[in-house]
């Protein structure tokens, strides 16, 4: 698995053993990126359920102007750090934040408000729909997302994102067993 794109491009990315992690294949993540141009540069990211790190470490040598990792596994969280430091050699100059906590216990806290929201889970997590609706919820309160905030999510096929109210689901993409909804929350963009 490498960066398909920007200065980190070619990169080599680890990622542990086993099915803890399903990274979004190199295919797949040039494919959303491309989608994604116009809202990377200069975004303050946080990528959900991070894993290896793979979208959010795109994001990164894309011209993110920072990036949150969650990650509750350690060690996962060990090798999504060791992949971190392989972009600084290319002159990625993005802050990159490794935080060990579940996503629903780091939704808890306050936040600076993000420009993208990366949430690529385990595929066991869409069986639990309040905890689905639990992630939504907490990324509608104030404070959360900036006025212009993307929010994309990947499911199984089979699955639906969950959004619930005042989520608008502006796309899907088809990668094979995967899908992609590109989101916004509708509610924001309203006229005062």
């Amino acid at each position: 698995m490498k960066i398909t794109g920007g200065l980190a491009k070619g990169i080599r990315l680890e990622v542990l053993p086993g099915d803890r992690t399903r990274p979004t294949t190199d295919r797949g993540r040039e494919s959303l990126f491309g989608s994604l141009a116009a809202f990377v540069p200069e975004a303050k990211v946080l990528d959900l359920f991070a894993g290896s790190g793979s979208l959010g470490l795109e994001a990164a040598s894309r011209g993110a102007e920072s990036v949150t990792f969650v990650e509750s596994h350690s060690a996962t969280v060990g090798q999504l750090k060791a992949n971190t430091e392989k972009l600084k050699p290319a002159g990625v100059d993005c802050e990159m934040k490794v935080v060990t906590r579940k996503a629903e216990i780091f939704l808890r806290e306050p936040s600076d408000a993000y420009d993208l929201v990366l949430i690529d889970p385990p595929y066991s997590f869409f069986d639990d729909e309040g905890l689905i609706h639990s992630i939504w919820e907490k990324l509608s309160e104030p404070g959360w997302l900036s006025e212009e905030a993307l929010v994309v999510m990947e499911y199984p096929k089979r699955k639906q994102p969950g959004c619930g109210e005042g989520w608008k689901v502006l796309k899907q993409k088809d990668y094979g067993g995967t899908q992609v909804a590109f989101v916004e929350n509708v509610v924001r963009r309203s006229p005062s």
